[in-house]
């Protein structure tokens, strides 16, 4: 079933939970964020998306997927901007957070970086690593103290996509302990792409062919729904 199908019926999460038999929170279940809040009162809100190639739209649909339904069920009152570049690491992040983030004055900035901090030619480690993403959360709270940040996890890197990072998984993990110190949302979208592979490994490759990034029908099964139930707490993004 194609992206619009699901738009039109509000069921996306529904759908995935049923071909995959996965849980799709990636945050408390029951719980949304702000911005959904925010959007179910009629208020406008400005959405910025800051990370790694994972986001960018050369190489991932799901934000382009995710505007098209919060355009679909909000129509007209939110703002999505990519600020995400492809091959950029949090060093990268955090230099450039405030010309790409803070002067477009998000309410809501979804943030990820994992994938390439865990890449060795960068030569980041796990501790700077954390304190590049917790330098950008400072950096944007003081500047916006209203805006709501919210961390990321991507998909999983196997095989050719792991070797450049085999320790890829301590990366991640700093989001799963920073989210939790500082008590900020956290969509943990590398769980369900690791249970597909789990459950169903030749449809990981299927739509992850180069190991690192998701083809357009692998957000569209995975990474775009995970991110609507845990923002906006339910299936539907109302």
């Amino acid at each position: 079933m194609r992206l619009r199908q699901v738009m039109n019926c509000g069921i996306v999460g529904t759908i995935l939970s049923v071909t995959l038999g996965l849980s799709l929170w990636g945050a408390e279940p029951g719980t949304s964020s702000q911005l959904a809040e925010n959007l179910r009162k009629g208020k406008s809100q400005h959405l910025v998306i800051y990370g790694t190639s994972l986001c960018t739209p050369q190489y991932s649909a799901w934000v382009s997927q995710l505007q098209a339904l919060i355009e679909a069920g909000f129509p007209k009152l939110c703002t999505v901007s990519n600020s995400a570049v492809a091959g950029a690491a949090s060093n990268w992040g955090l230099e450039n957070i405030d010309a790409r983030v803070i002067a477009l004055k998000p309410d809501t900035v979804l943030i990820e970086f994992a994938m390439n901090d865990g890449y060795t030619i960068y030569k980041i480690s796990v501790a700077d690593a954390q304190k590049n993403l917790e330098t950008m959360i400072e950096k944007v709270h003081t500047s916006l103290p209203n805006c709501e940040i919210i961390l990321m996890t991507m998909n999983q890197p196997i095989g050719r996509g792991l070797e450049p990072r085999p320790a890829f998984s301590e990366y991640s993990a700093i989001y799963r302990k920073v989210a939790k110190e500082r008590n900020l949302k956290l969509i943990d979208v590398q769980l369900v792409w690791e249970k597909l592979f789990t459950d169903d490994e030749k449809k990981w490759h299927l739509v992850v062919p180069d190991n690192v990034h998701p083809t357009k029908e692998g957000n569209e099964l995975v990474t775009t729904p995970t991110i609507v139930k845990a923002l906006f707490g339910s299936e539907k993004v109302r």
